[in-house]
């Protein structure tokens, strides 16, 4: 039972972080974006407008990247505390 527990909040950290590193992709490709839109000639109010929306899509990926984080930090302290259980278990058993 508390390997199949410690196998879960594996597979649980493995995906946070896989989240981590797909919010670390959209925050790279919105700043991309955003310094495209800053350094394109279109016309004044166009351009202003795609560097607010870019500014706003930018953050956002900031955020999503920082509860991603946040995410993988919760997994890996849960997966801590599995692992300390399960040497506390196996050294409580008779051999």
């Amino acid at each position: 039972m508390a390997r199949s527990v410690h196998n879960t909040a594996e597979a649980a950290l493995q995906s946070r972080l896989a989240a981590v590193e797909a919010a670390q992709t959209a925050v790279n490709i919105a700043q991309a974006k955003l310094t495209q839109a800053q350094t394109t000639t279109l016309n004044p109010g166009r351009q202003q407008t795609n560097v607010s929306r870019l500014q706003t899509q930018a953050q956002q990926a900031h955020n999503t990247l920082a509860a991603a984080q946040a995410d993988v930090k919760t997994a890996q302290a849960n997966q801590q505390l599995i692992q300390e259980s399960l040497e506390q278990s196996d050294g409580e058993k008779p051999n």
